[in-house]
Order: C-alpha cells, then sequence, then structure tokens
C-alpha cells in the first residue's frame, strides 16, 4: 500500500522500538558498556558468593590437627614443630576452584537475561561502571598499607620497591607511565608500515634475547660460585639425576620429590656426560627456553608487538627477577622451580597458542604434539604436570561449545578425549616398557605421588595465608579472566578465549604453590600466568577504543590500569638489565682459584680413591650428589637423597647398610646429616678410618670398627660429653645443660683457615625466648682466629675472655668458670681471665654445636667442678 506523507511524518517523529534483544540497532559504545557492566556485577557478586562459602568453612569445620601431626610426625625425622596442617584452608581453596565457574557462570546468567533493562538505562550502567573501578582503586589503596605475614614491618608495597616505581617518584612515574600510554595509543592509530613493523620487531628480539642471555649465564652452576643454600636446593634436584645417569630406575629403586624429570633427560646426559657444570647447563638453557616459548606464544595471541614485549619483559621480571633483588653474593638459582615446574608449563602454553591460532589442517599436526606435551608434563613434575595436563583438557573441552548442534560437540569432545587420553596411556606405557628393560621390575606407582601426599596433607613445612595481601591482585586476575571467558561461551569461537581458558585453570592450579607455602615471596613465582593474562586483556580493551579520537571513557580507564602495570614491570626489567647483565657474566665465568681448588682436592680425593663408575656410600649432607656425579657412581642404598631424606624408615635403610656393607663409605664431615649423631656413632662402631684428607673432614671407610682413643674421657662429674674423633665436624647432640656457679668445659678442635668468617659460632645455648640466659663462643673482632668465651647473667653478657685459636695444629682450649671468674687456657698456655662480677644465669634451650663453625670439634667435654 502506498504511503502519504503523513504517514511519513509520523513514522519520522515516533519511530517503532527496535525489536527485542537486537544488538544490531545499538552503538558499539553502548554495548561495551552494558557488557562491562554485566561483567563487574558479575564479578562482585561471584566474590560475594566466594566470601560466604568460605566463612562457612572456617566456622562449621574443625578438623582434628593433632591428630593429623600424631600420625605422620613419628614417620619422619623432622621436628614436630615442622608440621602445620591447614586442612580448613585447603578445603576453603579447593572448594573456591570448584566454585569460581559456576557461581560466575550461574550469575552471569542470570543478570545476561535482563541485558534489555541495561540498554534502556544507560546510566545505570555508567554508574556501575565507574563504582567497580572507584571500589578497586580504593581497595587497592587499603591493600598497599597493610602488612605482610612474614616480612616483618613491611606492607604490600614491598612488592613494588624493585619497580621503577618504588625507586623514584611514584606521581612522576605515574605520568611518565600515562605518556607512555598516549605514545603507545597514538603509534598503534597510526599507519602500520612494512618497515615500522620490522623496526618494532628487531628491536623486540634483541631486548628479549639480551633477557634471555643473561637468564641463562646467571644459572651456569658453579661450585666455587655456590653458598650452603645453593648446594642445598640444586643437590635436591642433581642427586636422583646423578643415580638414574648411574644405572637406577625412578620409583623401583629411587625416588625423587620434584617428579620423574631424570627419567626424561637420562638420554640427553647419556650422549653429553653429566657432571654439575653440564647440569647446570642444561637447567639454565631449559630456562632459557622456557621464558622464549612464553614470548612466542604471548607474541602470537597478542598480535602485538609492543603489547608481547612489554607483558614479557614485565612477567619476567616479576616471575623471576622482582625476588632476587637486590642481588645476593652468589645466584640463586631454585632449579625446583625454574625449571622443573616452569618448563612444561611454558611449552604447552606455547602449543596452545599455537594449537588455536593455526589453521584448521596444521591442527592435526599440533594437537598431537600438545596431546603428548601435556602427559608428559605429568611425568616431569607431578605438582605442576597435573594442572597443565587438566588445563589443556579442558581448554580443549570449551573450544567446542560453539558448534551449532550438541551432536557435534560431542563428537569433538570425543576427538579431544581420545587424543588427551591415549596420550597419558601412551605415556604410561612407555615408563612402564622402559623401566623394566632397565631394571627388570615394574615401576610402583603408590611412590610416585608419596613426597606430596604426606607434604601437602601433613602442612610439612607449610606456612598458613592472611587474608589481605598481594595474592590478592592475582587471584582476582584469575577471576576477572573467568567472567571473560563465561561471557563467551555463546559467541563465536576466539582463539584469545580458549587461551584464557587455559591459562585461568593454570593460574589457578598453581596457586597451590602459594596456598600450601605461603611465604610472602612465593607469591612470585605462580602469578605469571596472571600477566598473560593481563596482556591479553590489555589487547582486547584496547581494542575498544577504537581508531576514531580518543574518548576519555570506562573502557579507556580500564585499559589504562594493567597497562601501566605491565609497562612499570617491563620497564623495571629493562632498568635492572645492566646490573643483571654483569652479575651473570661474572656468574658464568667465575675466577676464584683458591675456591675452586680446595673444592677440587675433595673431589680429586674421592675420585682417586673410588674408581669411576663404583658402588660407593657417600654420605655428605647437601652434598651426595656432587660426589656421586663426578664419578658416575651408584648408591647401593634405595633412598632417596640427602636434601630429601624425610622417612624414619630411610634413615633406619642406611643405618642398617652401614652395619653389613663392604662396600667403601665416603664420610663428609663439613656436611652435617640428618640425625648425624647416630650416624657417626654408627660409622665409629662398624667402619674404620682408611684414608682421610689432610683436614680431616672427608675421609674413606672400610668395614671394621675400631675404638677412638679418647682425649678427654667422661666421668662421674661430666654434664655433657661428645666425641666423634674425626668422624664430623659439628656435633648437636641433643642436651639441656644446668650449670653451676663452678664449672669447665673443655674442647680439641681444629680451625680451618679456608672457612674463617667473621662472627662464626662455635657453640652455644642462648635463649631465644629469655633473652641474656645461657653460654656462647663464638669469633669476635677483626682477626677471624680470635674468638670469645662468655655467658649471660639474665641482663647482659658478660665481659668474657678472648682468645685465638690456632690453624696449624689442633687447639686443646680449657675453660675454667669459678663463681665469677672465666680463665681460658689453649695448649696449656694462659690466654685470658676475666671478671664478670656475676653468675651465670641457666638457658633452658638445648645446647648445640653451630654447623657454621669453621673448623672440627673432636671431642668437647663439660663437666662440673
Amino acid at each position: 500500500m502506498k504511503k502519504n506523507k503523513s504517514d511519513e511524518k509520523v513514522m519520522k517523529d515516533h519511530p517503532l522500538p527496535a525489536p527485542k534483544n537486537s544488538e544490531n540497532s545499538l552503538m558499539k559504545n553502548d554495548m561495551l558498556r552494558v557488557g562491562l557492566s554485566i561483567g563487574i556485577l558479575t564479578l562482585f557478586i561471584s566474590i560475594l558468593l566466594l566470601y560466604v562459602v568460605n566463612n562457612l568453612i572456617l566456622t562449621h569445620y574443625a578438623p582434628d590437627l593433632k591428630a593429623i601431626v600424631d600420625k605422620v610426625a613419628p614417620l619422619s625425622i623432622a621436628n614436630r614443630t615442622d608440621f602445620i596442617p591447614e586442612p580448613v584452608e585447603r578445603l576453603q581453596y579447593q572448594v573456591t576452584l570448584l566454585c569460581i565457574p559456576i557461581f560466575i557462570f550461574i550469575v552471569f546468567t542470570l543478570i545476561n537475561r535482563k541485558k534489555d533493562f541495561f540498554y534502556k538505562t544507560p546510566l545505570l550502567s555508567l554508574a556501575i561502571n565507574i563504582g567497580g573501578i572507584l571500589a578497586f582503586i580504593f581497595y587497592a589503596i587499603k591493600l598497599s598499607g597493610h602488612g605482610l605475614a612474614y616480612i616483618p614491618d613491611v606492607t604490600t608495597t614491598y612488592f613494588f620497591s624493585n619497580n621503577l616505581i618504588g625507586i623514584f617518584n611514584p606521581v612522576i612515574m605515574l605520568i611518565f607511565y600515562g605518556l607512555c600510554t598516549y605514545g603507545f595509543i597514538v603509534y598503534n592509530k597510526s599507519t602500520e608500515t612494512i618497515l615500522k613493523k620490522r623496526i618494532v620487531n628487531v628491536i623486540s628480539y634483541f631486548i628479549v634475547s639480551i633477557i634471555i642471555l643473561d637468564m641463562i649465564l646467571y644459572n651456569v652452576f658453579h661450585l666455587a660460585m655456590a653458598e650452603w643454600g645453593r648446594f642445598m636446593e640444586t643437590n635436591a634436584v642433581f642427586y636422583a639425576m646423578s643415580q638414574v645417569y648411574a644405572g637406577k630406575s625412578l620409583l623401583v629403586d629411587i625416588n625423587a620429590q620434584y617428579g620423574l624429570y631424570g627419567w626424561i633427560l637420562c638420554p640427553l646426559f647419556k650422549v653429553i656426560g653429566l657432571s654439575i657444570f653440564k647440569f647446570g647447563m642444561v637447567m639454565s638453557i631449559l630456562n632459557g627456553i622456557s621464558f622464549f616459548l612464553l614470548y612466542l606464544g604471548i607474541k602470537k595471541i597478542t598480535r602485538n608487538d609492543i603489547i608481547s614485549l612489554l607483558a614479557f619483559a614485565c612477567l619476567i621480571f616479576w616471575e623471576y627477577w622482582q625476588g632476587r633483588l637486590p642481588f645476593e653474593s652468589t645466584p640463586r638459582y631454585y632449579y625446583q622451580y625454574n625449571p622443573i615446574r616452569f618448563f612444561f608449563p611454558a611449552l604447552v602454553f606455547f602449543l596452545v597458542v599455537t594449537y588455536f591460532t593455526c589453521a584448521e589442517n596444521r591442527r592435526r599436526i599440533f594437537l598431537p604434539l600438545l596431546a603428548l606435551s601435556a602427559s608428559f608434563a605429568i611425568f616431569w613434575n607431578l605438582d605442576t604436570g597435573l594442572v597443565v595436563y587438566g588445563a589443556t583438557f579442558i581448554a580443549l573441552l570449551f573450544s567446542t561449545l560453539n558448534l551449532p548442534t550438541l551432536k557435534d560437540i560431542l563428537k569433538k569432545c570425543l576427538y579431544f578425549s581420545a587424543w588427551m587420553l591415549g596420550s597419558l596411556v601412551f605415556v604410561i606405557i612407555l615408563f612402564l616398557l622402559s623401566t623394566k628393560i632397565r631394571a627388570g621390575v615394574l615401576p610402583d606407582f603408590k611412590h610416585f605421588a608419596e613426597f606430596q601426599n604426606i607434604f601437602y596433607g601433613s602442612g610439612f613445612f607449610m606456612l598458613p595465608m592472611i587474608f589481605f595481601h598481594f595474592w590478592n591482585y592475582p587471584a582476582l586476575v584469575y577471576i576477572v579472566c573467568c567472567v571473560y571467558c563465561v561471557s563467551q561461551v555463546k559467541k563465536a569461537a576466539q582463539p584469545e578465549t580458549n587461551v584464557l581458558v587455559f591459562l585461568f585453570i593454570l593460574g589457578c592450579g598453581l596457586f597451590a604453590y602459594f596456598q600450601g607455602r605461603s611465604y610472602d615471596m612465593t607469591i612470585d613465582g605462580v602469578m605469571y600466568p596472571a600477566i598473560i593474562i593481563i596482556g591479553i586483556l590489555c589487547k582486547k580493551l584496547f581494542e575498544t577504543i577504537g581508531k576514531d579520537k580518543i574518548r576519555f571513557n570506562e573502557n579507556l580507564v580500564l585499559f589504562l590500569i594493567p597497562f601501566l602495570f605491565i609497562t612499570d614491570g617491563a620497564l623495571s626489567m629493562i632498568y635492572y638489565t645492566p646490573s643483571i647483565h654483569s652479575f651473570a657474566m661474572n656468574n658464568a665465568f667465575p675466577n676464584n682459584p683458591a675456591k675452586e681448588d680446595t673444592l677440587r682436592r675433595r673431589m680429586d680425593f674421592v675420585t682417586d680413591n673410588i674408581p669411576a663408575k663404583d658402588t660407593v656410600v657417600i654420605i655428605s649432607q647437601d652434598y651426595d650428589g656432587y660426589f656421586y656425579a663426578q664419578g658416575s657412581y651408584y648408591n647401593p642404598i634405595n633412598i632417596p637423597g640427602s636434601s630429601e631424606l624425610f622417612f624414619k624408615s630411610d634413615l633406619y635403610t642406611l643405618l642398617d647398610t652401614i652395619r653389613t656393607t663392604r662396600r667403601p663409605i665416603i664420610y663428609d664431615g663439613t656436611r652435617v646429616y640428618h640425625n648425624f649423631d647416630t650416624i657417626v656413632k654408627t660409622l665409629a662402631q662398624y667402619t674404620h678410618i682408611d684414608k682421610e684428607t689432610p683436614d680431616h673432614t672427608l675421609v674413606l671407610l672400610k668395614h671394621g670398627g675400631t675404638s677412638q682413643p679418647r682425649m678427654a674421657p667422661p666421668d662421674a662429674s661430666t654434664l655433657y660429653y661428645n666425641d666423634y674423633g674425626d668422624f664430623s665436624k659439628f656435633l648437636n647432640t641433643s642436651a639441656v645443660l644446668t650449670l653451676p656457679e663452678n664449672f669447665t668445659i673443655e674442647i680439641y678442635a681444629s680451625l680451618n683457615e679456608n672457612e674463617l668468617a667473621r662472627n662464626n659460632l662455635m657453640f652455644s645455648n642462648s635463649s631465644k625466648i629469655s633473652f641474656f640466659h645461657g653460654i656462647v663462643m663464638v669469633q669476635t673482632g677483626e682477626d677471624e682466629t680470635q674468638y670469645t668465651f662468655t655467658y649471660a647473667d639474665g641482663s647482659r653478657y658478660c665481659p668474657g675472655v678472648t682468645f685465638k685459636l690456632e690453624t696449624s695444629t689442633e687447639n686443646h682450649v680449657l675453660i675454667k668458670v669459678r663463681k665469677n671468674i672465666i680463665t681460658v687456657y689453649n695448649n696449656d698456655k694462659l690466654c685470658g681471665e676475666a671478671d664478670t662480677k656475676s653468675a651465670i644465669k641457666n638457658s633452658n634451650e638445648l645446647f648445640f654445636m653451630s654447623t657454621d663453625f669453621a673448623g672440627t670439634v673432636h671431642e668437647i667435654k663439660i663437666s662440673k667442678d
């Protein structure tokens, strides 16, 4: 029917309402605003629900902590106080992981049904968005002033102390970062040319190459450059590798706390050979590869060279360098996390990104690689491997939800399940067959999670979390990521969404590492998925700004917040790169001939007396892996390495071997072993010294005990006595001393001039609770051979006697206390006398000999007079 002009005027003045749920008729900005407001409401309501659930658990779940400790403590050689069970916190964490996607899906679905209401009231959406942004800003300000749990007298701002915003004036730096953001926006809105892209690419790869090179150089392990902590940390992963290389099979005659990485790496070391230097080089190269794979993955998924560079530099700063600055005297390698817990998450992340961004025909190649890598990850390291496998599986299944029919979804899910489960079965069979061929028996999988079950279940060496803490930030990022992924379920499949699902599961799963041992700085190691998420969301938010004139709105503000974070982290990384490079170069190319010669002589003592690839028992706490690897030696005892020794049953196995073995035994007196007093007494009873180093700290023992002559044998007046001959350097037999006014301390000890140090403690029983109680003997003054003996009278440490110990001969020190008079003799010569003017105040602490004493204490006796 023909319309007249009056009808046209009515239509113009009073248009018909748009069809319901028609998004095409809405402006893009309105759609973004409404979507953002729905997301913010979903976020806040979900967090509120999680808070309620966690409070219900805290209120109504009250397990018997004492019963948990009573069950596990008798099995372990560790102190009972080392067990801090966290069943309530663990349940809260597990329930939270389960509830996050459920709550978010339900809340988002309910709110999204009312989105038409938000379209009709745009001011409400604007108010919600502004309120959400302001709430986050106020929360961040409040959180920044909250104290940390285990670093006293500092707040959350401690985490930014090494960042540029913490080094320089924060206001000036924020202005500078604002200018950087503006420059980034202008640059990306300008016309892109091939020349511009190549220049940015060259600069990016140059910066990334320098950063990764420094990472590799920093992680090169040198015995001469390492300290006790580094020996221990590296030995924890190196010992298992040394024994697998020597012929043992994992889960048959050796177990390893950090996984079956030795099984995977053994073929490589069979080709190149095994030594501590080669092991350190492999670990450092794996670290470099891990971070490079992360960069390639970030670059591929963000498709923005600048954002990918900023996100990567920020990631490596927070995940690795932030907790290592300022530098310690030697690098903190900590191979247990980098690369043991880091390599496969990085590899699988890269493969996940590659799979979801490549063409359909190439996915047939990358899916098997992805499934196999995720399966091998479980065997490499169980802690992170299960998380990586689960994150990969869920991301693949999630990617099917955009298919048109339920039949298509189920068919695709079965296809992915077949590859994932089939790959896992393949790796299990491969491990079973290779172990059967190598060891003649099948592995016992009940030992696979032995360490994890008892450590995580019993709370061994764990620390509780606090509510307000820096960990809130990455946790918030993971929840935001989940909200975004849920909002994209019914929309066209996007590679970013599937990758974000993987990162969400990965980040939440890895968070267990911090939840268990919640030391403040541990959060750095598990937040790298959150930083990648921030980089991806930065790219997504930047796309909402548009190519037109820059308008200040909530989308721009939301882009600024994460972009300023990755900019600060990235520029902080670049700022520290010169000093990191200098330190890393000094580590990779050391020049410490004196220390190297000392260590080389000790290594040579072992290889000169034990043929290569022989079977030998080496007793050296936190150092046995190095000795075993030096000659490719085989340990006949089926127990973990000394750094992982935990169960009493393993200790009993070691003692039984000492009593019965005809194999040679190397005992290292400079490395205090767990329960070493019992071990040394057993050695003294069943073995004798065949050869020893000139300083008596490294001895070769053969079967057949001999009695050691005592220079100061105990008698009826002896209050404390210890005599281990030349077997041990440190004595810490448990004993609470109650000293009378008159007592005598007699010591036979030698001093090692290569280990002299300031403030070096020989012995003490000073109280940690009641100050100024007990006795002490410690190095004082500029001369490092000079020691002082004194005691406390309840209000102070009295002026004692200062004297010198000889380095060229054994010291026979005689300390006599007569009421308030201290007299000291060394080798029958009077060293000094002091009037303390007060009597000793006894301590209730155990008497102990310091594990860091710069010499060998052969015998000590404390007697009443």
